[in-house]
């Protein structure tokens, strides 16, 4: 997968996913990302055991996106243990990645936000070229 450049942006900004999709099988909110490339962490969407995810409602589907995405490094898989099943993505380069619904993974390939998030680093996402488009973001991912 070759993404070009994003275009400019000037209000929320892109965020482009590669979203990968096994709807047979049901991981029940449970997925696997690697931990620098040595084992795999079981992860439980909107858990964490030393305190409460808030939940936020968007529409109808309650998600809390952020909460819910981890570095990944080398692989993330989701496992339908009723069906002794796994489904695994392997990818080329460190990137977020999660399982919010059932039977999926995505990937995050690209960002660009215009303005900064107040979050304290103190810059926004715009990085681009030498000629000041976007940058290019090639990937390679193995299922």
């Amino acid at each position: 997968m070759d993404l070009g450049g994003l275009p400019n942006v000037f209000l929320d900004g892109f965020e482009v996913i590669a979203h990968f999709s096994a709807p047979e099988l049901n991981n029940s909110g449970v997925f696997y990302t690697d931990s620098n490339g040595l084992e795999m962490q079981k992860r439980i969407l909107n858990f964490r055991s030393y305190y409460n995810i808030t939940e936020h409602m968007y529409g109808n589907n309650p998600q809390n996106i952020t909460a819910n995405y981890y570095p990944i490094n080398s692989a993330i898989a989701i496992r339908d243990t009723s069906k002794n099943l796994q489904f695994t993505v392997m990818n080329d380069r460190s990137q977020g990645g999660s399982s919010l619904t059932s039977g999926s993974i995505e990937l995050m390939q690209q960002r660009r936000i215009a303005a900064d998030d107040n979050k304290g680093v103190n810059e926004f996402l715009n990085e681009t070229d030498s000629t000041g488009r976007g940058q290019r973001t090639p990937a390679t991912y193995f299922v």
